[in-house]
């Protein structure tokens, strides 16, 4: 049996994700490749390169039969892929990573309205749903990663592909060295969309840098930052307070280090159904700061592996990295239980078998 990996759209926050499904169809003893976007061959390490077969979209034969499709995520081509696939094999099976279902039209043109999303943004999101019903289609099954994405699965999706199922979103434990990076940093990691509210981001900082001069903060994105944001924060970039990489690919060494050396992680999104933020900070020992959404209500408790707030108030989220940071270790240890409890596949592997292998629903 062959299986493999595939993403048609080159996105950094999936480089863990794409490793830890071809290492956990490998504990299937099944023999796995991953088919990418050739922008993901700039994020790779050399070691990773080595220890797994990775092919890329401009050079690949579809002649070579594949039993198993595992779409990472969302792109444009995936029918396509699929149909060349089914050329070699037509009984393939096709399994879909659901992270964002699609919300209904009613939230759609709620937030165009609400949350000033823009009239572009909002019609991308409307082709993606059409895009994404054709998908489900030609999908065996679906996975969800929350409680929130499955509920939101069965309301608007389950008509397209009524098999799905609500698996913690699995990661490899990269955190081999135990985190030995110093604790210092309040960090944004990964996108500067709306959805992950960025902006308010950049507020906190900059009350929080008038609160307490010795807070130090960190931004790594693949993404540009905007020049009005840059002048705001340049006093903090000048004070050594903020450690700031954007612009530019990462690759997954880079991007662990920030985890590592988090104090805390932003999480106080606008929207999310689930996060890979949330268990990359876990797996690395690092707290998270959230907002009562999605799948942070499921696996941060309060005191314990970081904070839920209602609400987005500067002085009570110094107040809580405060907290974090007089008991780190404790807070450490709590944070890197959760990401073994909930999210390292070495505890799924006899669930994924069943749907793999056994083709079992109910598991």
């Amino acid at each position: 049996m062959k299986a493999c990996v595939f993403s048609g759209l080159y996105n950094a926050a999936h480089n863990s994700f794409i490793i830890t499904m071809i290492d956990l169809f490998k504990k299937l003893n099944i023999d796995t490749f991953a088919l990418l976007d050739s922008n993901y061959s700039k994020t790779f390490t050399k070691k990773e390169k080595n220890n797994n077969r990775i092919d890329y979209l401009d050079a690949f034969d579809f002649s070579i039969k594949v039993d198993i499709i595992y779409i990472i995520n969302q792109s444009k081509i995936d029918g396509k892929i699929i149909k060349k696939f089914k050329k070699s094999n037509p009984n393939i099976k096709v399994y879909f990573a659901c992270h964002e279902p699609w919300n209904g039209w009613k939230s759609t043109f709620k937030n165009l309205f609400k949350k000033n999303e823009s009239v572009l943004a909002t019609i991308k999101l409307m082709y993606k749903f059409i895009l994404l019903r054709k998908l489900l289609k030609n999908v065996q099954a679906c996975f969800l990663f929350s409680k929130a994405g499955y509920e939101r699965y069965g309301k608007y999706l389950k008509r397209f592909c009524n098999k799905f199922y609500l698996f913690p979103l699995p990661f490899k434990n990269e955190n081999l060295l135990n985190n030995n990076g110093k604790k210092e940093y309040f960090s944004c990691i990964g996108s500067t969309a709306l959805a992950h509210n960025f902006e308010g981001f950049v507020k906190t900082i900059l009350d929080i840098s008038k609160i307490d001069k010795d807070v130090k903060f960190l931004i790594a994105t693949k993404d540009t930052i905007s020049s009005d944001i840059l002048e705001k924060i340049k006093f903090l970039i000048n004070d050594n307070r903020l450690l700031l990489n954007h612009g530019k690919i990462m690759t997954n060494d880079e991007i662990n280090n920030y985890y590592s050396i988090s104090l805390a992680v932003w999480l106080y999104y606008n929207t999310s159904v689930q996060s890979g933020v949330l268990c990359k900070s876990f797996m690395f020992g690092s707290p998270v700061i959230a907002s009562n959404i999605g799948s942070f209500k499921e696996f941060v408790i309060n005191d314990f592996n970081g904070f839920v707030l209602d609400e987005q108030n500067s002085q009570m989220i110094y107040e809580k990295i405060q907290i974090i940071k007089d008991s780190i270790d404790t807070y450490k240890v709590n944070s890197i239980t959760t990401f073994n409890n909930f999210f390292n596949y070495e505890n799924q592997i006899n669930k994924y078998k069943k749907v793999f292998l056994l083709e079992e629903y109910n598991v």
